[in-house]
């Protein structure tokens, strides 16, 4: 018979603390956290497909000569992510652009950080794989489209 008083077995005893564990400890901002998930690895791979596919359309654009169609730079990429999450962060992510950048209906926030065209155009490119091999991948992989970056992130998820 066992007692209700007994203390657990020490077998059953969970020593290990909750919480963050080796670099994330020390993150003290909410942008130190978002790029231990989003690595500079991620950020390249997108950089790198996004910009592939701006060159791509380039050729549809070209009598279009306001800059809304040159190549994504690294600050306009983390624009680009810090846009995305204010707007789901302030309920916005279901507006249109068009509402999103009216000055009358939100603040100047978005328009301070890109012109209306130039956010439709970079959301309109943002890849994050190789476009010219998907199809094949797809014939084996459903998550083709976003599987090195899902694999990236779900490693990183495990180390922090």
């Amino acid at each position: 018979m066992t007692s209700l008083n007994r203390r657990p077995a020490q077998k059953n005893i969970v020593h290990i603390r909750p919480g963050p564990v080796a670099e994330a400890r020390f993150a003290k901002e909410p942008i130190d956290c978002f790029n231990l998930f989003i690595s500079d690895v991620v950020k390249e791979e997108i950089f790198t497909h996004t910009n592939a596919e701006i060159n791509r359309k380039k050729i549809d654009y070209a009598n279009i000569t306001d800059g809304s169609q040159n190549n994504l730079n690294y600050d306009e990429l983390n624009a680009l992510f810090g846009i995305l999450i204010l707007s789901a962060a302030l309920k916005d992510n279901h507006l249109s652009t068009k509402v999103m950048f009216d000055v009358t209906f939100s603040s100047g926030r978005y328009r301070a950080t890109f012109t209306e065209r130039r956010f439709s155009f970079l959301l309109d490119c943002l890849r994050f794989d190789e476009k010219d091999t998907r199809q094949e991948r797809k014939k084996t992989d459903k998550l083709a489209a976003i599987r090195q970056i899902w694999e990236i992130l779900i490693e990183n998820c495990k180390k922090y």
